[in-house]
């Protein structure tokens, strides 16, 4: 099974546990929350993280968006965890192998969609090496 690196990033960014971002902010008081996603829409992907902010965390926005951008930079500093990575592998194919049966008109609607995207984009990486 193959694991989107856009899934890696928003695991670690949501991750609730020690050492986290989230960990960081809920003890300096500034959020109660944080939730991560992502969305893909012709030919670009989108990064969202929403933070629920504590009055002290309204009042202080800057040490909330620096904290975040600080985790990202280790995140990129210290490069993939094969750990972790292998972890959420093993997730993934449980949901998967649990996961509820889908109509098939919407399981071949969402494969085609995921086929189509994945074709535009090595079509894209194709040309630009051409070039």
């Amino acid at each position: 099974m193959l694991l989107q690196p856009l899934s890696y990033v928003t695991s670690l960014l949501g991750h609730e546990g020690e050492g986290s971002v989230l960990s960081l902010l809920k003890k300096n008081n500034l959020v109660t929350a944080l939730e991560t996603g992502s969305w893909e829409n012709r030919g670009f992907t989108a990064l969202r993280v929403t933070v629920s902010l504590t009055p002290e965390g309204l009042a202080k926005p800057e040490e909330v968006v620096c904290n975040m951008f600080r985790y990202i930079d280790l995140l990129r500093s210290s490069g993939p965890q094969e750990s972790y990575w292998r972890e959420m592998q093993v997730l993934h194919e449980i949901a998967y192998k649990y996961k509820e049966k889908s109509e098939a008109t919407s399981l071949l609607t969402s494969y085609s969609s995921k086929m189509l995207v994945s074709k535009l984009h090595n079509n894209k990486m194709l040309k630009s090496e051409m070039k």
